[in-house]
């Protein structure tokens, strides 16, 4: 499956198209000082995903929700001063991820925790394309994780 995420720099706007480049999911990003939290509708205007970011952690950390509210996955920023690396631990799979390459630049990954398998890649020109590998994974979560990097990475208007 390919998404592509249309977002300007220094924006917190985001709409996701698929591959056919026909408009897939809105996203309404509530992340100001006040609220935390994002959610990503279908075309219906129904719920496919829900993200919040938690309180009073060392490190920035997001909670990523399903339509059905279900705890799908924890993202959390690991101290790292020279590369922005993040631990992704799947609530429903019981499977950790993380991130590798350059969230400044234009390529990256997310992979399982020993890295042998990829289940993402995402390159940012313009906005964000993720090619997710295999169709078992979640597509809304992933595109949710793609949009809390952009978010800890690049500061945005609306933060």
């Amino acid at each position: 499956m390919k998404f592509t995420i249309k977002t300007e720099d220094f924006s917190a706007k985001f709409v996701v198209y698929d591959n056919e480049d026909l408009e897939r999911y809105l996203v309404k990003n509530e992340m100001d000082a006040v609220m935390r939290k994002l959610t990503i509708f279908d075309l219906a205007d129904n719920v496919v995903c829900t993200v919040e970011k938690k309180f009073f952690t060392l490190r920035p950390t997001y909670v990523i929700h399903n339509r059905h509210n279900e705890l799908v996955a924890n993202i959390r920023k690991k101290l790292n001063l020279l590369h922005p690396q993040f631990t992704i631990t799947s609530e429903l799979d019981e499977i950790k991820f993380h991130t590798t390459g350059d969230y400044f630049g234009e390529v990256f990954s997310i992979t399982t925790k020993d890295e042998k398998d990829i289940i993402a890649t995402i390159t940012r020109k313009s906005g964000y394309t993720i090619d997710i590998i295999d169709d078992e994974h979640d597509a809304p979560a992933i595109i949710a994780v793609v949009i809390i990097i952009h978010l800890c990475c690049h500061l945005t208007k609306d933060e």
